[in-house]
This record gives C-alpha cells, structure tokens and sequence, in this order.
C-alpha cells in the first residue's frame, strides 16, 4: 500500500490479501467471495490498482481522491402515519466486498436530521455500519453486505418548527462518534425531503 513501487512479487488474489482483510473484525475477502463483484471474475486490483483509469501498484483504495465517488446511494421516501412517522431508507453500494472494508476504525454513518425553515438543525438520528468491538472482546459485524441493498426506517420527530429532513450517508477512516474530527471523512450521498405542510 502507497506511492511507491510494490515491493513484491505478483501475489494470488484474493488470498493474499485475506492475511491482513479477514483478521479479527475483518470480513473484506469473505464478504468479497459472495459478491457479484467475484461471480463476475473480478479481482481486488481491478478496482484497488486503478489509478485514473490505468494499472498502478498504488493499492491506496478509498484514501485515494474521489475513489469513493459514486460507490453507495442513498433513497428515501417520508411514511407520513399520523401515530408515528419515519422516513425509509434504501442504502446500495457497488463495492466488491462489504462497505466499509479494508481496517475495523472505518464506519459508514447514516445521518438524518430534522432542520428549521432557516436550516438550523432541531433534532439527529444516526446509524453507524462497520464492525463493533463489544466489551466481552467479540467482534460483531454490523457491515453493509455486497450487492444487497439495506432497508431502515428512522423514527421522524414532528413539531411546529420542521421543515426539511435532510440525509446524509457518510464515510469515515477515522474511529470514534460521528461528531469526531475526521478530515478525510467523504459524504457518499445525501438528501433532503421537505416536510409536507
């Protein structure tokens, strides 16, 4: 991994890079070999070696710019139940393996927020994908899987003051909660639904 010559000789794909991507709290390679990414006979340097279109040693992945481009979306449509509204969600993503892959710190976040006419933000709903490091020491994999799309409802908080839902998928290199800094965070996708009046 990086800007320099690989240091290696050709390696067998995907098994080579299984040592390091299905370790404790890894599933990249497994989740790649149920893939339509691997039916197809694709390999992990034909997304992961590309750089502006042509073979590279650089195997950088997602911490290259605008690797990530394109690689979910995010829909969504407002329940409008009287009882209990939500806004339901659809994630896809076109990755050939479980997003996000590659290291356990890395999370897809989904964030739902509730904003004033002014855009000022009234109430948050987040979920996070990636794997969870319980307390007993267990690894749990809350990834979103390859070629399946992912369906949630978000519970909506009404009020006088709401007028826009807005949806962000985002994804994060670096551990911790949502708020923390990340500066090489991207946002995947996102939208706003306006608030039926």
């Amino acid at each position: 991994h990086g800007d320099g010559p690989h240091p290696y000789p050709r390696v067998r794909q995907p098994a080579a890079c299984g040592r390091c991507h299905d370790a404790a709290g890894e599933n990249t390679l497994r989740s790649y070999r149920s893939s339509p990414a691997a039916a197809a006979g694709r390999r992990c340097s034909d997304c992961h070696a590309l750089t502006e279109g042509r073979f590279s040693h650089d195997f950088r992945g997602p911490t290259r710019n605008g690797f990530l481009e394109g690689v979910a979306t995010l829909r969504a449509f407002l329940r409008t139940d009287p009882e209990a509204p939500v806004v339901v969600v659809r994630i896809h993503h076109r990755a050939g393996h479980a997003l996000p892959g590659g290291t356990t710190g890395r999370a897809v976040w989904l964030r739902l927020q509730g904003l004033d006419r002014a855009g000022n933000r009234l109430w948050e709903e987040v979920r996070r994908f990636g794997w969870e490091h319980r307390t007993d020491g267990r690894w749990l994999d809350r990834t979103l899987p390859p070629g399946v799309p992912v369906l949630l409802e978000l519970p909506v908080v009404t009020g006088s003051a709401l007028h826009t839902l807005r949806l962000q998928l985002i994804y994060r290199f670096r551990p911790g909660p949502l708020d923390a800094e990340d500066s090489a965070a991207v946002i995947l996708d996102g939208m706003d639904i306006e608030w039926p009046r």
